[in-house]
């Protein structure tokens, strides 16, 4: 037994596929196989049950705990004594919300990867949820995201906030007796309540603009008519301008997401100051960490304030 082969056995868990986990590993399945079945016969036990979709025994969920954590530890003390020029090397994962790195992270990982060529960066999107559970099973390196506060094992800290506006065409708010000059004042305060008539695309109720959103229109007193749900904003986007229903979505995403012919075609409003909440930025607060993930952070933190 050694760390590669508990490094496999991560790799197989995590992708459910022998066949996967070889392609991401860049091994045959052979040699897998070969160390599946060695690690098997050192313990006397199986490990993985060989079946469509693959399964681990109750002896290998435990193997898989110890492997995670070993593989942790091995990778945190591989970067501590690495050299300077081994500590500017390797792969930095970071995790993000879907959509949100489209927005935020291009500019900092092209200014990150001029000061650090040696290092790719790994993006992880994924769910605010997701991306908690890779940070503390360090799986990523530093995540962004609605995240929670500081604790034992994460260090939490405010990025930026972002703004939810609501857009829809000028032809779906008519045809359902809405007066887009009248809608102004009301969404600026956050009350929906003039668009109770109106059909709606949303992103699901477990996306924070998702969420959010049911959450005003809750609150001004009517149940919606959602046509679509999509955690996709450029769909959301596309529904929004063929007239499909008016969609909730952060302003940044749109400003960023948005074409011309969107541009045109769609009214926005702002829904307030109710309407916002924190972005957030962690890293690993129970462990060594590597310089440069500090690094790709404060490169973040730069270009918001630019923003």
């Amino acid at each position: 037994m050694n760390f590669q082969t508990m490094e496999y056995f991560c790799a197989i868990a995590e992708q459910g596929s022998f066949t996967r986990a070889a392609a991401a590993l860049h091994v045959t399945q052979q040699t897998l196989s070969a160390h599946i079945a060695g690690v098997e016969r050192e313990l006397g036990c199986k490990l993985i049950v060989r079946s469509s979709p693959l399964r681990l025994t109750h002896e290998g969920q435990t193997f898989l705990v110890h492997a995670k954590r070993l593989t942790r530890e091995l990778d945190d003390m591989r970067r501590e004594v690495a050299g300077p020029d081994n500590l500017q090397a390797g792969t930095l994962r970071v995790g993000i919300s879907f959509t949100r790195g489209r927005t935020v992270l291009p500019p900092v990982i092209e200014r990150f990867c001029e000061q650090y060529p040696n290092v790719c960066v790994d993006l992880r999107e994924d769910t605010n949820e997701g991306i908690l559970r890779g940070l503390l099973a360090r799986q990523v390196d530093v995540a962004f995201g609605v995240l929670p506060a500081s604790s034992a094992r994460i260090e939490s800290h405010p990025l930026f906030r972002e703004r939810m506006v609501l857009l829809a065409t000028t032809e779906l708010l008519e045809c359902h007796g809405v007066d887009p000059q009248a809608l102004t004042e009301p969404l600026g305060r956050g009350d929906v309540s003039p668009l109770s008539g109106c059909p709606f695309v949303l992103s699901p109720s477990e996306d924070i603009t998702g969420r959010l959103g049911l959450e005003l229109i809750a609150r001004a007193g009517f149940r919606p008519k959602v046509r679509a749900y999509s955690r996709n904003m450029a769909t959301l986007l596309s529904l929004a301008l063929r007239g499909v229903g008016a969609c909730v979505c952060p302003k940044d995403l749109l400003d960023d997401t948005k074409t011309p012919e969107q541009a045109r075609g769609l009214t926005v409003f702002d829904l307030g100051q109710d309407a916002t909440y924190a972005i957030d930025y962690a890293l690993p607060a129970d462990s060594w960490r590597w310089p440069v993930a500090e690094r790709f952070v404060e490169l973040a933190l730069e270009h918001v304030a630019s923003m």
